[in-house]
C-alpha cells in the first residue's frame, strides 16, 4: 500500500508541475482585454492556444514560466501557438508565437538563453528568431523591428537578416527581404508603438546559468529607451548587473507562480504520504 501510494503521489506531481510550467500568467493589465474564451483578468493563467487581443488603449504583460515576458500593445491580436518549458529537460524547449495584428515587445527567457533556436515570432511577413532578446515589433503596413538588446533574425521569402541591438528594420512583405532603418527616421505610427511599449519597466528574465548568461544576475533592471526613442539601452555588463544586484528590495523579481506551485504540490502530497502511513501503521498494530 505504501508503495502504491508514492507512485500515485509522485505521478501526481509531476503531472501538475508539467502542467503550471506550461502556462503564461497575467501580470499587469490596463483597459480591455480579451482571450478567445473570454475577458481576462489580472493574475489569470494563460494555456498554449490561446488569442488574446487587447482594445484601444489597452495593455497585457504575459510572465511565462521560464521568466519570458510578453508585453501586449494596444489593438493588438496575439496568439500563444504552443510553450513548453521544464527545468531539467532543455530538450523539450519549445516557444511559438504569432502576431496577427497591432505591436509587442518580448524579452527572452530561460528557453530563449539555452535553446534561441526554438524560439519564433511569427507576423504576417516575416518569421522572427531572437537571440538573447529584448526587442519590440509593430504591424503598421508594413511591419516594423526595433532591437533593443541581443539580436533578431528575419527570416521570409526574401532571405534572411539579422539585426543586432540599437537597430530597426521594416519589412514590406513575405517576399521583400527585411530592410534596416534609422531608428530616428522611423514613421510616427510605429514610433509611437514603441514608445508606449517601453514606457512599462521590463526586468531582465532570472534564468538558468549558462556560459551566455553567467553573468546576469536575477534583479538586473532592463532600463526602457531615452524618452526620445533614438537609443536604446546597451548591452548590461557584469559590473552593471552587480549594481542591479544591490537595489532596493522592493525592486526585486518576484518569484513566478510556477515555483510557487511547486512548493504548495510537494506540501500536499507529503501531508496525504503522512496521513496514509499513520492510518497504515493505527491499522497493522492495534
Amino acid at each position: 500500500m505504501r508503495r502504491t501510494l508514492f507512485v500515485l503521489a509522485a505521478a501526481g506531481l509531476v503531472s501538475a508541475t508539467q502542467q503550471v510550467q506550461a502556462d503564461a500568467e497575467v501580470v499587469y493589465l490596463n483597459g480591455n482585454v480579451r482571450s478567445d474564451r473570454g475577458p481576462v483578468a489580472q493574475g489569470q493563467r494563460i494555456s498554449p492556444g490561446t488569442t488574446v487581443t487587447t482594445g484601444p488603449g489597452a495593455q497585457a504583460d504575459l510572465h511565462f514560466s521560464d521568466r519570458q515576458r510578453v508585453l501586449l500593445g494596444e489593438n493588438t491580436t496575439f496568439r500563444i501557438a504552443a510553450f513548453n518549458y521544464v527545468p531539467r529537460e532543455p530538450q523539450a524547449d519549445r516557444a511559438s508565437f504569432e502576431l496577427l495584428r497591432g505591436s509587442v515587445r518580448l524579452v527572452s527567457g530561460a528557453v530563449g538563453s539555452r535553446n534561441p533556436g526554438v524560439v519564433a515570432l511569427h507576423i504576417p511577413q516575416a518569421t522572427l528568431s531572437p537571440r538573447g532578446t529584448d526587442f519590440m515589433v509593430a504591424l503598421a503596413n508594413p511591419a516594423y523591428l526595433k532591437v533593443l538588446q541581443g539580436a533578431v533574425a528575419v527570416t521570409n521569402a526574401g532571405g534572411t537578416v539579422v539585426f543586432g541591438a540599437n537597430s530597426a528594420a521594416m519589412v514590406a512583405s513575405g517576399s521583400a527581404v527585411a530592410q534596416p532603418v534609422f531608428v530616428a527616421a522611423l514613421p510616427r505610427a510605429p514610433s509611437n508603438l514603441f514608445s508606449s511599449l517601453a514606457a512599462v519597466p521590463m526586468r531582465a528574465p532570472a534564468v538558468q546559468a549558462t556560459a551566455s548568461s553567467a553573468t546576469r544576475t536575477a534583479g538586473s533592471a532592463v532600463s526602457p529607451p531615452a524618452a526620445d526613442n533614438t537609443k536604446a539601452p546597451a548591452t548590461q555588463t557584469a559590473a552593471s548587473s552587480a549594481a542591479g544586484a544591490a537595489a532596493p528590495a522592493g525592486s526585486a523579481v518576484r518569484p513566478s507562480v510556477a515555483s510557487i506551485g511547486k512548493s504548495a504540490l510537494w506540501g500536499v502530497w507529503a501531508a496525504l504520504l503522512v496521513g496514509a502511513l499513520a492510518s497504515d501503521s493505527t491499522t497493522s498494530h492495534p
